[in-house]
């Protein structure tokens, strides 16, 4: 990440330069447009750095939550024959997968929103924010769900 960051003010150095020798106007104006860009972008860059830990560290609760989702499925519609102590635990192992992505999720969305602290109130940082609302959203669907499974189990 670092790298391209040089890279980008490399690139950005010898765009100011050719503006500075640059005798048209438009080629000088196409210049600092894409000065700005690169600008913008290395912006954009060292403000998502803490997003890609995030997503980096959350890999694996997709995972989980699929698993435990699937575990689900197979114990609400299994067969009778199984048995409802079987049933009951494979519910239970999937609480406890629900629980940990749950536990996961939290943290290090909270982690997220401390690691950037301009989050909601800097426009450009919107999908960020989004995905972070949308990350508390799941959150409360795995609790929904973790507590109706439970509810299940004893009723």
């Amino acid at each position: 990440m670092c790298l391209a960051i040089l890279m980008c003010l490399a690139i950005l150095i010898c765009l100011a330069i050719l503006v500075c020798l640059a005798r048209d106007r438009h080629i000088k104006l196409t210049l600092e447009k894409l000065i700005t860009k690169i600008i913008y972008k290395i912006y954009i860059m060292s403000d998502s750095v803490p997003f890609h830990a995030f997503a980096d560290n959350t890999k694996q609760t997709c995972i989980i939550i699929a698993v435990s989702l699937l575990l689900l499925v197979i114990t609400m519609i299994a067969p009778t024959n199984i048995g409802r102590i079987n049933i009951s635990i494979g519910k239970l192992i999937a609480i406890s997968l629900l629980g940990y992505a749950f536990l996961t999720n939290c943290r290090e969305t909270t982690k997220l929103i401390s690691d950037i602290p301009n989050l909601f109130s800097n426009s450009q940082l919107s999908s960020i924010r989004n995905n972070t609302i949308l990350s508390y959203i799941l959150s409360f669907s795995i609790i929904t769900l973790i507590l109706y499974t439970a509810y299940t189990i004893f009723f």
